[in-house]
């Protein structure tokens, strides 16, 4: 079967249009503290370099077979298509079915997991021009985890943050949900210092890169945090092996909002059950 890989913003991997045929890209020295370093598997991420490697001889489109791109990678079928999902849903890349040879057309409208792409999008039913990567349909805030505060499923709908980003926060990078509750409080408050300095799009992968700045010194705070009024404080094991500290109240209410059906997601088994 014949796919279409592009790089909306292939300028950020070649700030150089003027070089016809170049046998390089760009790669930043920050890449082992982004968004991709944690979500990609080894295997993921070696198809992920790969395909910057065939995009860059094509500015930033490959044309090809999923069968032949296994071959030339020594990446598994599978592990190539969860990559190519999961890429989209960072807003990395679109992918199409080539038509006729054509390697520029538009991109076909499609659904994937609750998220829309729309022609040249990446992420919308209007995408422009492939750098918009949250424009699309909002998803309400009751669309998002009812373990995390009314004021960040607000925050999230507002800025049209995918619902599958959200899910893998909470999943498989394996954010408790009271610090990310805490760290779009954070953001607000720095937001309304800083409104020139605010994203105009992506918002998705900017909170992404806002969490993932601020996890190492959160776990570093755990063992730090002090009773509260919430109850004594328990140790959630995430699925990634991290250990996460909670108040006894935060926890039975989001065990309380799993077993109704309110919330999909299932909260982490406690330290020593």
């Amino acid at each position: 079967m014949d796919v279409q890989i592009t790089f909306p913003n292939w300028k950020k991997f070649n700030p150089r249009p003027d070089i016809e045929n170049p046998s390089w890209f760009r790669c930043q020295n920050d890449l082992f503290i982004s968004t991709l370093w944690f979500e990609l598997t080894d295997a993921e991420f070696r198809f992920f370099i790969f395909s910057l490697c065939m995009a860059s001889k094509k500015k930033g489109v490959i044309t090809s077979t999923y069968n032949n791109l296994s071959r030339l990678s020594g990446v598994k079928l599978e592990a190539i298509k969860k990559a190519i999902t999961k890429l989209e849903s960072l807003e990395v890349i679109n992918t199409s079915r080539p038509r006729n040879g054509d390697v520029t057309g538009a991109v076909r409208t499609r659904t994937s997991a609750g998220v829309t792409y729309g022609t040249n999008g990446t992420d919308g039913t209007n995408g422009t021009n492939g750098t918009d990567a949250d424009v699309g349909t909002q998803a309400s805030a009751d669309a998002f985890p009812t373990c995390l505060s009314l004021q960040a499923r607000e925050f999230l709908s507002e800025k049209k943050v995918p619902s599958l980003v959200v899910e893998r926060w909470l999943g498989e990078m394996g954010y408790p949900p009271d610090y990310i509750i805490k760290e779009i409080a954070k953001m607000l408050i720095w937001l309304g210092d800083n409104a020139a300095r605010a994203p105009k799009h992506r918002w998705g992968t900017w909170i992404t890169q806002w969490l993932v700045r601020g996890w190492d010194r959160h776990r570093k705070s755990i063992n730090s945090i002090p009773a509260s009024e919430g109850g004594k404080n328990l140790t959630m094991i995430a699925p990634n092996g991290t250990e996460m500290a909670c108040t006894e109240s935060f926890y039975t209410r989001w065990k309380a909002d799993f077993e109704s059906g309110r919330d999909k997601n299932k909260p982490y088994p406690l330290k020593g059950e």
